[in-house]
């Protein structure tokens, strides 16, 4: 098959400035350490379910926590969020939210274990700084671990 004059593949010019290769998942150097690893999050099915049957319920405005002892040496965090708050956009909005908070104050959340955060239709918390201090108040109330 030929192409008629001019209408070959396009080349890009050679550039005179080299660029360097990007890595597939490079960070900036002042992110790295403040990362939320995959390790860290409850994420198959079994897990939440091993949660939801053994866990101790702490229930708030708008959400609760659900909280089992996990045997790691670290904490995880497991998101859920029924269809019923409707919009996809809104919930993974929400979720975002909820890792980013549980992201930066992992300390308040109990240690060695896995915390799954259920939310209801009423929840109204739209910022990380207002989760944590949601949290704060429900487990100075009724701290299950």
């Amino acid at each position: 098959m030929a192409f008629a004059k001019g209408c070959g593949p396009v080349q890009a010019a050679p550039s005179s400035v080299p660029v360097a290769p990007k890595a597939a998942n490079a960070s900036p150097p002042e992110l790295i350490g403040q990362r939320l690893p995959k390790s860290h999050l409850v994420r198959k099915g079994w897990e939440y379910q091993r949660v939801y049957d053994g866990g101790k319920r702490v229930h708030g405005t708008g959400f609760s926590l659900i909280i089992l002892d996990n045997g790691l040496a670290w904490n995880r965090l497991g998101i859920s969020i029924h269809r019923r708050l409707r919009g996809a956009v809104k919930r993974n909005r929400l979720k975002r939210i909820i890792r980013e908070s549980f992201r930066r104050n992992r300390t308040l959340f109990p240690p060695s274990a896995d915390i799954v955060i259920t939310v209801r239709s009423d929840f109204t918390l739209n910022h990380p700084e207002e989760i944590c201090s949601a949290v704060q108040r429900l487990l100075k109330q009724g701290a299950p671990v």
